[in-house]
């Protein structure tokens, strides 16, 4: 995998449903989007650099696999709940091209071979009743974006030939008391036709996440339930445990109220692409990176309020953790339930290094800010970058 691979999160509050995530270019530059505009960061140096200034609020950015220019999202307005998103290229040079004006983006990756991207929107016209997205992709100098799949999750992910997407394609809904799930299949897409072939069924949120292996062969994904393609598939709803079974469960390291995370179930499961087996590996997920070399993963799970747990494993094994944080913010900001906020996501600054967001209490016990922080792998030289950045983009 590139060394531009996606890392950590974004500090917009605006896009309701948009999970944002920053981008590392090739030289190791992190791309921030901020209220002052688009910043360049070097977290060896500590030097900040402007580098654009849209007339929208900026949302998020991400560089082109060569760090030639990147790809950046601004809202055409001031709508917190549902803002249009415009795209535009930023080369190198300064050069600035519109790509896409005023559609509800929800999600944006680039190839990683060349200037192509794809992008998580609404669909376009009168649409009934609230549904997933369309998955587009475009190049810089096309027309319009080309729609290639309905009603996705909000995440996809780029095979690394460029040829395919990998996404959750759903089919329906499956109400629950505890959220509002879909019904559908993790696929492989077609890039050059759109062509849809199923991996496996399941039940899982707009927002499930995914993640590919840099060599291709594995792809990891969150849900609440999964089985093999056209499967029905029910929600596993663990029965309550008397007090007895629920504090032993909690002595024993485990989770008493099996498979769920907050108030929707999460599992990260694993299937290999050649053989097409699923592996349960890991309950109450949110996210699992791979890092650049793919020999570890930075998973993100459990819940203590506005706050999640960080451990680095082993690729092919989960026997060997080491937890590098235990602050992480799950979402940008606060509202009714997280209604309306951001997801954010760590990830990988190299392959011995994590980036994240932290929680950092800021005003009493209540009042908190995000901080970006760094971490090694083996836990030591935590260093906080928010200082640095702040200092500099806000003169």
């Amino acid at each position: 995998m590139t060394r531009w691979l996606l890392v950590i999160v974004a500090c917009s509050l605006i896009a309701g449903c948009f999970p944002i995530e920053l981008s590392v270019s090739p030289r190791g530059d992190v791309l921030i989007a901020r209220q002052e505009g688009f910043v360049r960061y070097d977290p060896k140096t500590g030097e900040v650099t402007n580098l654009y200034k849209p007339s929208g609020i900026p949302v998020f950015g991400v560089y082109l696999p060569k760090g030639n220019g990147a790809f950046l999202a601004a809202s055409a307005d001031e709508d917190e709940f549902q803002p249009e998103i415009d795209i535009a290229l930023v080369e190198a040079s300064g050069k600035v091209q519109h790509l896409v004006t005023g559609q509800l983006v929800s999600y944006i990756a680039p190839s990683p071979v060349d200037d192509t991207f794809s992008f998580s929107a609404e669909a376009e016209g009168p649409v009934p009743d609230r549904r997933p997205p369309d998955l587009y992709v475009m190049k810089p100098g096309d027309r319009k974006p080309r729609r290639i799949a309905k009603k996705v999750s909000l995440l996809h992910r780029w095979s690394p030939d460029g040829k395919s997407i990998y996404a959750f394609v759903t089919d329906g809904t499956y109400e629950t008391e505890h959220a509002d799930l879909y019904k559908g299949h993790v696929v492989r897409i077609d890039v050059a036709d759109g062509q849809t072939h199923q991996i496996a069924a399941v039940l899982g949120e707009e927002t499930s996440f995914l993640a590919l292996s840099p060599d291709g062969g594995t792809l990891l994904f969150t849900a609440a339930a999964t089985g093999k393609v056209g499967d029905p598939l029910e929600l596993p709803v663990p029965k309550r445990p008397d007090a007895e079974g629920m504090f032993g469960a909690i002595r024993a390291g485990g989770n008493p109220m099996r498979r769920v995370i907050g108030d929707t179930p999460s599992v990260l499961y694993k299937v290999d692409l050649e053989t097409g087996e699923v592996e349960d590996l890991k309950d109450d997920v949110r996210y699992a990176f791979y890092c650049p070399d793919g020999k570890h993963l930075l998973v993100g799970s459990g819940e203590n309020g506005d706050r999640l747990l960080l451990d680095v494993h082993e690729a092919d094994s989960f026997d060997h953790v080491k937890r590098v944080a235990s602050n992480a913010a799950p979402n940008t900001g606060r509202g009714i339930n997280f209604m309306f906020t951001s997801r954010v996501y760590p990830g990988w600054l190299d392959s011995q290094t994590v980036m994240y967001l932290a929680n950092v209490k800021a005003y009493g016990s209540a009042g908190t800010n995000l901080n970006l922080i760094s971490v090694p792998i083996d836990g030591d030289q935590r260093k906080n970058h928010q200082p640095a950045i702040d200092a500099i983009a806000n003169q």
